[in-house]
């Protein structure tokens, strides 16, 4: 599915991200697929840049990294 974390306040990221992260335990066949939607926002939307400058834009990065970096870290292990 087509949904990214920029887009979201912080109750709809952790939601999507701890969907993501029960999908990828649920069975090793939603892995790849699971690593890939989160690997995707690593990559700011491109409208986002000019955000980066006012205080909203690097806590919005800050809150979509993080969340995000745990995540890879929680499938990991």
């Amino acid at each position: 599915f087509e949904m990214s974390l920029w887009n979201y306040g912080p109750d709809v990221m952790d939601a999507l991200i701890e969907l993501i992260i029960s999908l990828a335990a649920s069975s090793g066949k939603y892995v790849d697929l699971c690593l890939t939607m989160l690997t995707r926002h690593f990559e700011m939307p491109p409208r986002y840049l000019e955000k980066l400058k006012l205080p909203y834009g690097l806590t919005k990065k800050d809150q979509v990294l993080s969340r995000v970096h745990s995540a890879l870290k929680d499938i990991s292990e």
